[in-house]
């Protein structure tokens, strides 16, 4: 009777374990996305240290964000919840960016390259 209840403890244990790891699995499944891309001046070298913006046009929680490319002019936004949003780059010396109208579906990364020119 002592190995039948330490074998069901132990079959207990080892089905919250199971489930336990598969709740994240779980969880991104359940419809958030993600918008990425790299910011490059006119020639296509890469732009560190530009201000990449994130708004949703539908006001969506976590939908609103900044970030700075690194040094190989990359950026992401991630979690983020399926709709349209809008990505603007600004960095001083150079035009502003903005893409508008960026779908946002399950499990997807979006992908906007973001081309910059140099200002007046």
């Amino acid at each position: 009777m002592v190995t039948t209840t330490r074998f069901g403890t132990a079959g207990i244990w080892a089905i919250c374990l199971l489930l336990g790891a598969t709740a994240p699995a779980f969880a991104q499944g359940q419809g958030v996305g993600s918008i990425g891309g790299v910011v490059a001046d006119a020639s296509g070298a890469s732009l560190p240290g530009v201000t990449v913006t994130l708004v949703s046009s539908q006001g969506t929680i976590g939908g609103n964000q900044e970030t700075v490319s690194d040094a190989d002019g990359g950026y992401t936004f991630l979690r983020l919840v399926p709709g349209t949003y809008t990505v603007r780059a600004q960095l001083v010396g150079f035009q502003t960016v903005e893409k508008s109208e960026l779908r946002v579906v399950n499990d997807t990364m979006t992908r906007v390259d973001l081309p910059m020119q140099l200002g007046s």
